[in-house]
């Protein structure tokens, strides 16, 4: 038996790809596959503490153009989270390298 099936798909805007899922830029609407994502998309995160799917994905383009302007109060907000997490994983490491220190120097004595 033969059918004729109209299928609607969703397609990489950069690379043509099939992509399964939707997962456009939140400024201009267009459609990244998960490799180009890496390669012409800036992804924030929507929380200092964790991460989850869908958070902000920006191409590009509209990331440097939203980064100028300052005017998007949600791209702005994506911005300050990004910094507090630059901010918590630059206080981390300092943290780590004092807490190293610390600790050799106590296991020095010890030998």
């Amino acid at each position: 038996m033969k059918k004729s099936i109209t299928k609607e798909v969703v397609c990489c805007d950069k690379c043509g790809e099939e992509v399964g899922y939707s997962n456009p830029c939140m400024e201009c609407g267009i459609e990244m596959c998960y490799d180009c994502r890496k390669i012409h998309g800036v992804e924030y995160n929507h929380a200092v503490h964790f991460s989850g799917s869908n958070d902000g994905l920006y191409c590009k383009p509209c990331d440097v153009k939203l980064t100028k302007s300052a005017n998007d109060k949600r791209h702005n907000a994506y911005l300050a989270v990004k910094s507090l997490r630059d901010e918590l994983k630059e206080w981390s490491d300092k943290f780590k390298k004092r807490q190293n220190a610390a600790e050799d120097l106590v296991r020095s004595f010890s030998k």
